[in-house]
């Protein structure tokens, strides 16, 4: 493979190159890129032709796809790799990059370290600690498995995290998230990593603002906001006044977006 330079635009050809762009499989012949966006996809004469001058950068054969948006990280050694990759391409906190590591399940304190220095984003998974928190704690110690999701960690680090479900892993439901992020109990009762809760406010953070940062539409989406989308939800109960079990009996009343009703429970 040739090697490229910033000045001109880099045309790629000779590969397997996969789009993503569509529902079936579709392959090209050549992309060029310029100033850290693609300008062309198609055919590599018609690219050889429409930019004569490019820098021209043959695959030899090797496939081509848009980058990973994010990674399957759960223990330890597997956030080593994510870190470690991401310091052999050279991004840092400083290029807005936002990688997203799914999951983050087992982490280090100087893990949380690495993510604010490389820009890296968790997007934790609190759901766990209900659901498999005691068999964590038989098979590695409460002591590790105390730190599975450490919300409050890393907010008081300055990262901005999101929450999920893994559906269909647990149930789809939020409410269930909030009490899990808030109480952090086991099947059998047992607080989890009772440090690492978090106020209600910081939880529902992680299901608003924080997944809006993560995918670049922070100035559009996850507040009531003039100029922002509108996207809301009405509840039966304001989840920043109970606390406890309660929170998972939350109903939804009724569901907008973009200004119109979706969803109405009467």
């Amino acid at each position: 493979m040739s090697c490229q330079t910033k000045e001109k635009e880099t045309l790629y050809f000779g590969g397997r190159i996969l789009t993503m762009d569509g529902k079936s499989p579709a392959y090209i012949e050549a992309v060029v890129e310029k100033d850290g966006k693609t300008i062309f996809t198609g055919e590599k004469k018609e690219a050889f032709k429409k930019y004569p001058d490019a820098n021209r950068v043959n695959l030899e054969g090797k496939a081509m796809l848009p980058s990973f948006l994010d990674s399957h990280g759960h223990f330890v050694a597997a956030i080593d790799e994510v870190i470690e990759a991401t310091k052999f391409s050279g991004i840092d906190a400083s290029n807005d990059r936002r990688f997203v590591v799914i999951h983050s399940q087992f982490q280090r304190p100087d893990q949380l370290d690495e993510y604010v220095k490389l820009g890296l984003t968790p997007s934790y998974f609190t759901n766990h600690t209900f659901f498999w928190g005691d068999v964590h704690i038989k098979n590695i110690g409460k002591s590790k498995a105390s730190f599975i999701s450490p919300i409050k960690a890393a907010v008081d680090k300055g990262l901005i995290y999101s929450n999920h479900s893994d559906f269909n892993i647990t149930p789809l439901d939020p409410f269930f998230i909030l009490w899990t992020a808030t109480t952090r109990k086991t099947r059998e009762g047992v607080i989890l990593g009772e440090e690492q809760r978090v106020d209600m406010y910081t939880a529902l953070q992680g299901l608003t603002t924080g997944p809006a940062y993560q995918v670049f539409e922070e100035e559009r989406k996850g507040k009531i906001k003039v100029g922002f989308l509108a996207d809301y939800v009405i509840l039966d109960k304001d989840p920043m006044r109970i606390t406890g079990d309660e929170i998972k009996d939350i109903q939804v009343i009724e569901t907008i977006k973009n200004g119109k009703v979706v969803y109405s429970k009467n």
